[in-house]
């Protein structure tokens, strides 16, 4: 019971961090660019704005979706300690002392090139 209510909690705490990091730069982005690329708004604007939106947020988000792969790994093993289960300031803190930056930043090509995609649909 207790468990499952610190996973509940867990995946609140990161669905507010992921959303307000991608979202907020993504539609930051998209009309930041569109205001800066000169001529008349086209279709085809529109949509080179959201994919290079989408996939600069992504990139720059994508520490969060580590994590929340990370965690969801962590929850598929019983026999983890109660202290390897203390939530994303710790799983954060041990992904970047083991593996540095570049840990954070696993899989960020793949990530970037689907939420291009995405954002590009979207529009």
């Amino acid at each position: 019971m207790i468990t499952k209510t610190l996973n509940r909690i867990c995946d609140i705490s990161y669905w507010f961090f992921s959303f307000t990091s991608y979202g907020t730069i993504k539609f930051g982005l998209y009309y930041t660019v569109k205001e800066a690329l000169p001529g008349p708004e086209t279709p085809a604007k529109n949509v080179a704005c959201a994919v290079l939106a989408g996939a600069v947020s992504a990139a720059v988000a994508n520490p969060t979706d580590v994590l929340k792969v990370r965690l969801q790994a962590r929850r598929d093993l019983e026999e983890l300690s109660e202290e390897s289960r203390k939530g994303l300031t710790r799983a954060f803190g041990e992904i970047f002392s083991t593996e540095g930056v570049r840990g954070l930043f696993r899989g960020v090509v793949p990530t970037a090139q689907r939420a291009a995609v995405v954002a590009g649909v979207q529009v």
